[in-house]
């Protein structure tokens, strides 16, 4: 991201100036990474979830309401990702393009199908647009 989106940089107060190899060296940006991941996992298995809900809605299986309350799950962690970023005053674009640059970045460590791109998109849409609809509740800029 310090390489391709060099403007980002003005969000990581005292990175400013930072190299993607300053970023390889340092710890702060490796916990971040982690915390990163950590986040993409938590959505990625919470709307898998979403999907499975749907799967459930169209056929007889009898425990449909444990996959109900996973869109929600969903949702909620985005707003709460919102509500962890409001210090920062991010720009309301960066949060419908976080998944092209995160599947760009898996991309250039190995191949990501056609595939796993489609659906990495269709979940960064319904992130995005519940990041923008709480903005939006929040009476803060969005699009």
């Amino acid at each position: 991201m310090f390489t391709n989106h060099a403007d980002l940089r003005r969000y990581f107060k005292g990175a400013e100036n930072y190299t993607a190899e300053d970023v390889q060296k340092s710890e702060r940006f490796d916990k971040q990474g982690q915390r990163i991941l950590l986040a993409v996992y938590i959505l990625a298995d919470t709307f898998d979830d979403v999907s499975f809900f749907f799967c459930l809605l169209y056929t007889e299986i009898k425990n449909k309401k444990i996959a109900i309350y996973q869109e929600p799950t969903f949702r909620a962690y985005a707003r709460e990702t919102i509500n962890r970023h409001r210090i920062y005053k991010m720009d309301p674009s960066l949060w419908g393009a976080f998944f092209t640059v995160f599947v760009n970045f898996l991309d250039s460590r190995g191949a990501v199908t056609d595939e796993q791109k489609a659906a990495w998109k269709q979940l960064g849409n319904m992130f995005d647009e519940e990041c923008q609809s709480h903005l939006k509740a929040l009476n803060l800029p969005h699009v």
